[in-house]
């Protein structure tokens, strides 16, 4: 009744194909914008982008923190042997909110869970991701941030 639109449109490319690599001094990050649900744990302080650049003890552990903080996986930091950095999240799937925006958010997928496409064929498995719950974003299933304006997604899960 909310005209939910399910066609799928993101790339089955994986990660970090689709990604831009930021070297850092100490580490490096992939950043795939196309995955970014503006969840805005990597704007605290500096940015996690300028902490990567930066480099430095207190810089890393920022930077790290605020990357793996990421619910939908669009940052993720590798150390300069390439090593991917990541928490570890036991599988569940979670509705998300926005109270700083009064709107319900993404699903988020974490743990390495299967998302199978309605062709049957899977995306990569990832340890985080978040999926589209307003049925209007440009790279479905994964979500894009549109939640942010689309009327029905206004208020809060009761």
């Amino acid at each position: 009744h909310n005209g939910f639109k399910g066609e799928e449109t993101a790339s089955r490319a994986p990660y970090k194909q689709n990604a831009a690599l930021l070297k850092g001094r100490d580490y490096d990050m992939y950043d795939d914008e196309n995955l970014c649900a503006v969840a805005r744990f990597c704007e605290r302080g500096n940015s996690v982008w300028n902490y990567i650049e930066e480099g430095g003890e207190e810089a890393n552990k920022i930077a790290i923190e605020e990357a793996c903080a990421c619910p939908s996986g669009r940052l993720t930091v590798v150390d300069k042997k390439g090593k991917v950095i990541e928490p570890k999240l036991e599988q569940g799937i979670s509705a998300t909110q926005d109270p700083a925006k009064n709107v319900r958010g993404p699903l988020w997928v974490k743990g390495g869970i299967e998302i199978e496409g309605a062709d049957g064929a899977t995306y990569e498995v990832r340890n985080r991701v978040t999926l589209c719950r307003c049925g209007e974003s440009s790279n479905m299933p994964f979500c894009d941030a549109t939640h942010l304006n689309c009327p029905h997604m206004k208020g809060q899960d009761k």
